[in-house]
Formats: structure tokens, sequence, C-alpha cells
């Protein structure tokens, strides 16, 4: 308003709608199923909408046509933000240097597999769980869906980038960095996509769009999904 505009100038849109339809409108798509996953935005961490294009005109709240919701995951459950927190007990600046996580993993081993390694250490902190009941059917399977699940004692696990979970940095402070990195970015790549397959989330055209995807590790990991194609 101080910049003169008037309040019928001015309109919100959702924060993970945004990077929805942008990924999928500078697409050269006609049909993609398009994934968001960030720290958090407008109280999610992250959504899957099958998307298609429209000369369709928009909804009365702005809604772009062609979009249909199929799953949401709250910012309490943020795989981004626990990627974050490493980013910071690494010594690192959150939400800046994650790139340097993703480099220094390839240095380190998770021992995936192994109850002392680093990935069993993560999964304490994020795992998939079978929704129940009518209200956690999978709108495009038609069964139960799965979600992203944290901890919620706060020993592994809290809802912002600078958070310290006391039993998460105790136990990684047995293992080198480069072995921590290689654990939480192994977790990461795992969670998000058994999450997608699991959920039948999987296309021939995929969009992706949010912080989380800056890591190009993930990236190579969906593309190499059963059914991708790009």
């Amino acid at each position: 308003l101080k910049m003169g505009f008037s309040r019928a100038q001015i309109r919100w849109y959702d924060h993970h709608l945004c990077h929805a339809y942008a990924a999928f409108y500078c697409s050269p798509f006609d049909r993609a199923l398009v994934v968001t996953f960030d720290g958090r935005g407008d109280c999610l961490s992250g959504t899957v909408f099958e998307a298609r294009r429209s000369d369709e005109p928009a909804g009365p709240g702005g809604e772009p046509p062609g979009f249909q919701l199929l799953s949401t995951t709250t910012f309490l459950d943020s795989v981004a933000y626990l990627y974050s927190i490493v980013t910071q007990v690494l010594g690192f600046t959150p939400f800046h240097h994650e790139g340097k996580v993703t480099g220094l993993a390839a240095k380190g081993n998770s021992r995936r597999g192994d109850d002392n390694g680093t990935f069993a250490i993560f999964s304490k902190a994020v795992r998939l769980e079978e929704e129940q009941g009518a209200r956690g059917l999978n709108p495009r399977t038609g069964r139960q869906a799965w979600a992203i699940r944290t901890d919620t004692t706060g020993e592994y696990y809290k809802a912002f980038s600078t958070a310290k979970p006391p039993a998460l940095i105790r136990e990684l402070s047995a293992h080198s960095a480069e072995d921590i990195a290689a654990g939480v970015q192994d977790i990461t790549e795992h969670i998000v996509c058994e999450y997608l397959v699991r959920n039948g989330f999987t296309a021939p055209q995929i969009c992706v769009a949010g912080g989380l995807f800056a890591n190009v590790k993930l990236n190579q990991r969906l593309r190499q999904l059963p059914g991708v194609a790009n």
C-alpha cells in the first residue's frame, strides 16, 4: 500500500501452488505430475499435483485450471528442515550451504542396513507411515496413502532449520562429517522416492520445484524411478 497499490490490486497465492504452477508451465509438457518440497510455505513442506494445460479461466480464488491436488505434507514433517538441521550441525549455514552437504556426502558412507550407521540414526528422525481411515485414502490409487512423518519427541527432529535435537546430535557425534552428510543424503533420497512410489505418484513426465529439489542427487534418483522418462 505504501508503494501506491490499492487493496483491490493485491492478491495472495498459495506458496506451493506457485512452485507447482511455475514448474509445470515452464515445462514443455501438456500433462505431468508436479511435486514440490521445501522447508515450509503456507504451513506445508510438500505437495503433489496432477497437472494438464488448459485454456479454462482460473477459479474464484485464483486456482489454476487443470491442477488436481493429490497429497500434502505439513511443515511439521519437513524433510528439507532435517537437511538444514544437519547443514548447521556440520558447521555450515542452513538454507544456504546445503549443496556443500550434498557434495560432502559423496565422500561418506551411511552404512545403510547397519544399526550403528548414520542412515539408522536419521531413520529415527523421519519415516513413512501408512494413513488410516477413510480420510487417509489415496485419490490416485484408491488405497491407503503413505505419509511422511517425523519424530514428535523433539529428540531427533524439530520443525525449524536451526534446531538442535539433542539425541540426534549426541548420536551423530560419534561419526565423521562425511558419514553424517551421507546419512542425511541417503535418508532424503529414500524418503522422497519411497513416498512417491508407494503412493503411485510417478509418471512419464514429472516436474519438481521447491528448495529440496536444488539437490541434484535427489533429482537423479527421481529420474531413475521406474516409469519416469523426463
